[in-house]
């Protein structure tokens, strides 16, 4: 009966921590396309003030988002990999 709690436990941590570190590959994901979201919208046709602030904010969504666990790795499903 030991074994069979062991084993669930054990199913419940890796589980617990694949959902964490997908949430946070996700993350990273939708902020690498941010940029790109911008630029597909309508700012061409906005006055060239806007279109300037547009182009600076544009490049600084370029930075990618990244959650880190502990300020050492990056919470992505590689890191998933490497840890089970």
């Amino acid at each position: 009966m030991e074994h069979i709690l062991y084993v669930l436990l054990c199913f419940y941590f890796i589980a617990d921590l694949f959902m964490i570190t997908y949430l946070g590959n996700e993350i990273m994901l939708s902020s690498n396309r941010l940029s790109y979201s911008l630029f597909e919208s309508d700012w061409y046709n906005q006055p060239q003030s806007i279109k300037k602030n547009i182009i600076i904010f544009g490049e600084y969504l370029k930075q990618p988002t990244q959650l880190l666990i502990g300020k050492l790795y990056p919470l992505t499903l590689e890191t998933f990999t490497k840890v089970c």
